[in-house]
């Protein structure tokens, strides 16, 4: 019951966390990188086609809380633009920055004034396979159009899921289906340029105040994946916990089987049980010596009749405490049943086993007794090889025979 009990106070407080983790997520949890121009990890600067043997001019101004952008996209190449582009690397760092737990992109302008009524915004991000230091172009590109509301004080948000890998870079490339996916978790730069789709030659001025990544602190799925494994773990230890206390109960199942459930000495059955386990310990069975006591309590059941089986019950929990006291490594003892009790001595000299028998004798007449009733015992012994077990346990059970029929409270060998 007390199980029961603990298991299910553990499985209330699992769905709890559970439950106000999703919560948590779902209207809290929220995480927002602010990348500005007095940020430490942001290098601006201007770009524009000069590299592709253009024509055209930009100029980047940054003042404390803006970046300025001013543009001038001449003729010259297929693919004339200008633009601005932010390197992120943060301080003592090797790689850029992970946006992998963000999911919306928001672009704070002060003002988009002249020719391109748009922008085109470029994500730079690492792809070790496909990298190549002497390529600038060989960082992964992920590109998004972005549309502001108004020429001037505008905030534009773009979901990340947007972006995608431009058909001519995955085509320059080559890329493997397996790397056309966009790829968050290693950001070097970021850009944004006046061309989008088609060409517009001309002046103007861009000016960004802010950009903002805006998610959680763990994503949804990377959340609800450790609650899951959570549960999994739990169950599995819940069901290797009763795996264990299954196979426990079994052994106290077994062991209680092989026990006097008076005494708490062994039965036949165990005393048979431990038996065959000690002689499977032994070098050489068939040389081993033992010596085999059989006791029985003298007139037991005048003691039942007169004092009442619960004073009997007493009495036997008392001998078989001072059978237990008298027992060493190798030395096995039980309750053979009624008022009789057999123990076996290992490698006892045979007149070992003599004295160890008078002293079992003597502790029994000097310390068993209900109310004012003293206790004796007869005891038959015998001595001889384990592997003649059974034969030893008959000579034992005629010596004491022999015992009570010279008086009893004796000790008997077995002649």
């Amino acid at each position: 019951m007390i199980r029961f009990l603990f298991q299910e106070k553990i499985l209330v407080i699992l769905i709890t966390v559970s439950v106000l983790l999703i919560a948590w997520q779902r209207w809290g949890m929220n995480s927002t990188l602010v990348l500005n121009a007095s940020h430490p990890w942001v290098r601006a600067s201007a770009i524009d086609d000069h590299i592709d043997g253009g024509n055209s001019v930009c100029s980047t101004t940054i003042s404390s809380d803006r970046w300025r952008l001013n543009y001038d996209v001449r003729p010259g190449v297929s693919w004339a633009f200008c633009g601005i582009n932010f390197k992120l690397a943060p301080v003592a760092a090797h790689r850029g920055i992970d946006l992998s737990r963000y999911d919306t992109m928001e672009v704070f302008l002060s003002r988009m004034q002249g020719v391109s009524p748009s922008l085109q915004i470029q994500v730079k991000t690492m792809d070790s396979s496909i990298y190549k230091p002497s390529d600038g172009t060989s960082l992964k590109y992920m590109a998004a159009t972005l549309f502001p509301s108004s020429s001037m004080d505008s905030k534009s948000i773009i979901p990340m899921g947007l972006f995608s890998v431009p058909t001519w870079w995955i085509s320059r490339y080559r890329l493997p289906i397996d790397h056309q996916s966009p790829n968050w978790s290693d950001v070097r730069e970021v850009e944004f340029l006046t061309t989008n789709g088609k060409v517009v030659f001309g002046t103007g001025t861009v000016e960004i105040r802010r950009i903002e990544f805006r998610g959680k602190w763990i994503r949804q799925d990377r959340l609800l994946y450790a609650i899951l494994a959570v549960w999994f773990l739990c169950a599995l230890g819940a069901l290797t916990w009763r795996l264990f206390c299954s196979i426990g109960n079994e052994h106290e199942l077994q062991n209680l089987a092989a026990r006097d459930p008076l005494t708490g000495l062994r039965n036949r059955r165990g005393f048979d049980d431990a038996l065959s386990a000690l002689a499977g310990r032994q070098k050489d069975p068939q040389d081993v010596k033992i010596g085999v006591l059989m006791l029985d309590l003298d007139n037991f059941k005048k003691i039942n009749d007169t004092l009442g089986h619960n004073a009997g019950d007493e009495v036997l929990r008392q001998v078989a405490g001072i059978l237990e006291n008298h027992m060493r490594c190798g030395n096995l003892c039980a309750r053979w049943g009624g008022e009789e009790f057999l123990a076996c001595f290992l490698h006892i000299p045979h007149d070992g086993l003599y004295r160890l028998a008078e002293r079992i004798r003597l502790d029994i007449e000097s310390s068993v007794e209900w109310k004012g009733f003293r206790i004796t015992g007869s005891i038959g012994i015998t001595h001889g090889l384990l592997s003649d077990f059974d034969t030893l346990v008959k000579q034992s059970d005629k010596a004491l025979y022999c015992a009570k029929a010279e008086g009893r409270n004796r000790v008997k060998e077995f002649r």
